[in-house]
């Protein structure tokens, strides 16, 4: 039944407009029984296209390649440190420093490339939606692990410095591991629903048009809002809070120490001054017999000159 309409508007028109319109007339047949399929509003497109002229994007990219080897070669240092000084890596505090190089150092291998090459492109991805939706998830999820990360080293420092007995008895190596490995694990779950499931979980579809490659959730203004001032500015003001403590106990530290110092000044002096007094009391005490010997011999030598007369 299908083939004999398809036949029927075939020959009620030319043979050059039946042709153009056989594709058509099949998708308008077979539509209704197709289901229906949300297709991926970013196609792959490996054109390079940039509105910057040739000396912009060469300068450009001289800079991020100085920064990302920067990056990475600084980052690599640190872990490189940690694995093979000992001194360093006995010290459980430091894995927090080793997490945070680890983090920045992914960031430099694919942070920064990636948006050049977005960004000197004219905003248009050329890698595929796949690709977009992989470095999305990669670059929020690494900064805010950064984030947290440096909240844990400020934290540590905090109990280190203003309650050391009780932080020296409650920290252990697994502990510590334990930290790092939820301040991973909390952004990857995050930012894998609100880049992976976004869709799934309000029911928009993507609204990104062309090659553009920006995370979903950043069109609903509330979400994009109570992210940020959940997962920046709340850490922020938790690590003010955690540095005024800190410089506040080095403060008082420091006047302690000054106090110290006056008392040990003032305990040798006095100890000084004491030694001058005995001194001089002894060489008067001396002079004094000295002259009481003199004057016993003159007292003598006068009763004897009296004897002889």
């Amino acid at each position: 039944m299908l083939k004999s309409e398809i036949s029927g508007l075939m020959c009620e028109r030319d043979p050059e407009e039946a042709s153009a319109s056989v594709p058509l007339n099949i998708v308008s047949l077979l539509e209704p029984s197709m289901p229906n399929f949300t297709v991926s509003p970013l196609p792959a497109d490996t054109s390079w296209n940039s509105p910057y002229s040739v000396p912009i994007q060469v300068i450009v990219w001289l800079i991020i390649i100085v920064l990302s080897l920067e990056t990475i070669i600084g980052n690599a240092m640190v872990i490189v440190a940690y694995r093979i000084e000992r001194n360093i890596s006995k010290q459980v505090s430091n894995r927090y420093i080793v997490s945070l190089a680890i983090s920045d150092l992914i960031i430099g291998i694919e942070g920064f490339p990636f948006f050049t090459v977005y960004v000197l492109n004219g905003e248009r991805w050329p890698l595929g939606w796949v690709a977009c939706q992989t470095w999305l998830f990669l670059d929020y999820t690494l900064c805010l692990v950064s984030i947290l990360t440096v909240l844990l080293i400020t934290a540590d420092r905090y109990l280190s410095v203003c309650h050391t007995a009780k932080y020296l008895k409650w920290q252990s190596p697994t502990k510590t591991q334990l930290l790092i490995v939820m301040s991973w694990l909390l952004p990857a779950i995050i930012f894998g629903i609100m880049i992976y499931g976004w869709q799934a979980m309000t029911g928009q579809s993507n609204s990104m048009s062309g090659t553009e490659c920006s995370a979903p959730f950043l069109s609903n203004p509330y979400v994009n809002m109570g992210m940020y001032v959940a997962y920046y500015w709340t850490t922020l003001v938790a690590m003010l809070i955690l540095y005024k403590g800190i410089h506040q106990a080095a403060k008082n530290l420091e006047k302690k120490a000054k106090a110290k110092e006056r008392r040990h000044i003032a305990l040798i002096l006095s100890q000084r001054l004491g030694t001058q007094v005995g001194v001089s009391l002894m060489l008067q005490s001396k002079a004094e017999k000295e002259k009481a010997e003199e004057a016993q011999k003159d007292s003598g030598y006068t009763s004897n000159q009296a004897g002889v007369s």
